[in-house]
């Protein structure tokens, strides 16, 4: 249930004269074929927690990304497009777009200090800047990570805080719907036989398709969920395998490609275990309520795993480089225990860790940011 308080104070900014333009929240993800869509996921998940408002909210687009975007984020998004022609400046023109009542959310391991550098001189109301490759050098007003950062690796933030730990964490609204819950809960009842597999729709690595290869895997389950896409240079082979299993039945696996958020988290729901890569996922996952095995194999996804980890929200099985030589069978055996424990006393995978509700804690600080700019 969304707070009261978010709703009065968004009519309140809603119904308020600036002499300086309305107040605008414009969210940048970056997006190519190198990073796909985890950026994106992000951003889609602050949009909605402000879809319940008036509030003038934007996503900011490549002109050459807009179809791609549009079809990630729906037909009813509104978008800033960056125009072709200016693709080499992009935050000199972005920096010509923005009010000083403009708040501004970076998601992107492009988005550098020097490009912060050129958004800031227009002097917004706020820049916030989402972290997970835990860089040094920052010059926002917010540098976001809800993974946290280790004593040894503190950002140096020119005027600026860090927000740290799962309570900054978003996720789409589709994770936490009632009716995803209700799956969940179910299937920690069932059988057991399912698995819900995803390393992102890029998954450069084919880390997925090792996985689902795996001997130990095939004989242990009945039915296999799988997110990928087009991006990723195993979807050919996924596609192949799921035909095949199609045809012989067992295990069946189900390959969700440029799936939804709604589809994700029902397959996920649906599943007795999720063996997912360090990233926005993992937290989707541990949201969801069902037992995790995570790892990482690229820098950017450390902080999270660790967090995911120490928090006793997933069974860690470290770099996945080396990913034939884990025993899966005992990873899931252990994710369970875990999961187990953490229901039983009432700390586990339904996440006090991420506060009453995701993405209430960032909502809140957009908010009342907005209400200081007029």
């Amino acid at each position: 249930m969304r707070s009261g308080i978010f709703l009065a104070m968004s009519n309140v900014i809603s119904n308020t004269d600036c002499d300086r333009g309305e107040p605008r929240i414009l969210l940048r993800p970056a997006f190519n074929e190198h990073t796909g869509y985890g950026h994106c996921g992000r951003i889609a998940a602050i949009r909605e927690l402000f879809l319940d408002s008036k509030l003038d909210i934007k996503i900011v687009v490549n002109e050459v990304d807009q179809s791609a975007m549009r079809e990630f984020f729906g037909a009813d998004a509104e978008m800033l497009v960056i125009p072709a022609s200016a693709s080499s400046s992009e935050a000199q023109w972005l920096r010509d777009q923005t009010r000083q009542t403009d708040i501004l959310v970076l998601d992107g391991y492009c988005f550098d200090q020097s490009y912060q550098t050129e958004i800031r001189s227009a002097h917004p109301r706020s820049l916030l800047v989402f972290d997970d490759l835990v860089q040094r050098l920052f010059d926002c007003d917010y540098v976001i990570n809800a993974a946290g950062y280790s004593t040894l690796s503190q950002p140096s933030i020119n005027n600026g805080r860090a927000l740290t730990g799962p309570k900054f964490a978003v996720v789409r609204k589709a994770f936490i719907a009632r009716e995803v819950a209700d799956e969940a809960k179910k299937s920690q009842r069932a059988s057991g036989k399912t698995l819900f597999v995803s390393f992102g729709t890029l998954d450069s690595a084919g880390i997925a398709l090792d996985i689902i290869s795996q001997s130990a895997i095939a004989a242990n389950f009945e039915k296999i969920h799988i997110v990928s896409s087009k991006l990723s240079p195993s979807f050919e082979e996924i596609s192949r395998l799921s035909m095949r299993a199609a045809a012989v039945g067992v295990p069946n696996i189900i390959l969700h490609a440029g799936a939804g958020a709604d589809e994700i988290a029902l397959a996920m729901a649906e599943s007795s275990v999720a063996i997912v890569s360090s990233s926005t996922i993992g937290y989707e996952a541990a949201v969801v309520g069902i037992p995790i095995v995570t790892g990482y194999w690229i820098e950017n996804q450390q902080s999270i795993y660790q967090a995911l980890v120490d928090l006793n929200l997933a069974y860690g099985v470290g770099d996945l480089k080396n990913v034939q030589k884990i025993d899966w069978a005992a990873a899931i055996s252990q994710a369970k225990s875990i999961f187990e424990r953490g229901q039983a006393d009432g700390k586990g995978s339904n996440m006090m860790a991420f506060g009453a509700e995701p993405g209430a804690t960032l909502k809140n600080l957009l908010l009342s940011e907005l209400r200081q700019t007029c």
